[in-house]
């Protein structure tokens, strides 16, 4: 995937993005934050969030992936044909799957409204061997898209390195994902609460920062940084 085909600026509306590359669009110093790949990253929202067009917005920041897997319920559905070189699947790969390249050819795994948390036997075995092993030794960029916290088991949320919520109104899934995202659930739901006033698809994108710090990074879509107080 040497040139990715989805480019732009807005993030909400696909036909309110102009197909150029990133530098055409925005100065040097506005390149959003950059995640290291490989990164596990879970895109959480209500339906027409915008959720899927922040995934590929997110995925266009690099244009040098050797291949975009998605894994959805319907095959070829054509929502993801932004994005070069993309296979569907309709089962998870196995970590050893040739569809995926080398260490030195990173790959990008897209799990796409898929109810993780009845995977059982080898469905969930090869899963959880993606968002681990094969992630770290296979340099596989995992991205789970999905509509509430229910369909991503703990086990899996635990594997994540970075978030991007929308505002949700179910006050036991905000306490869930304050869990997972080692906040309070009151300072979790003033962020997101904070996070409307920047507009209906806009969310809250929290990325660990692993060796640069023992904290999370918040900020609003990935751009502007959102400060906030244990």
């Amino acid at each position: 995937m040497k040139n990715c085909s989805f480019r732009g600026g807005k993030i909400p509306k696909i036909e309110n993005i102009e197909k150029k590359s990133w530098s055409d669009n925005h100065d040097e110093d506005d390149n959003p934050t950059r995640m290291r790949r490989p990164f596990r990253l879970t895109c959480l929202g209500p339906p027409g969030s915008g959720k899927s067009n922040y995934t590929k917005w997110i995925a266009c920041q690099y244009g040098d992936w050797h291949t975009a897997v998605v894994w959805s319920p319907s095959e070829g559905t054509g929502e993801w044909a932004d994005l070069d070189a993309t296979e569907y699947v309709t089962e998870c790969p196995d970590e050893q799957d040739p569809v995926f390249g080398t260490i030195d050819e990173p790959s990008l795994f897209i799990v796409d409204d898929i109810f993780i948390a009845g995977l059982k036997g080898e469905p969930r075995r090869r899963l959880d061997k993606m968002c681990s092993w094969a992630s770290t030794h296979r340099n596989i960029s995992v991205c789970i898209v999905a509509q509430g916290v229910w369909q991503v088991d703990i086990n899996v949320r635990r594997y994540m390195n970075a978030w991007a919520i929308w505002p949700i109104a179910d006050q036991t899934a905000v306490n869930r994902l304050a869990s997972s995202t080692s906040l309070d659930s009151k300072t979790l739901r003033r962020m997101l609460n904070d996070v409307k006033k920047h507009g209906p698809h806009a969310n809250l994108f929290i990325q660990w920062t692993g060796a640069l710090g023992p904290e999370w990074a918040v900020t609003v879509n990935g751009r502007y940084p959102l400060k906030y107080g244990r």
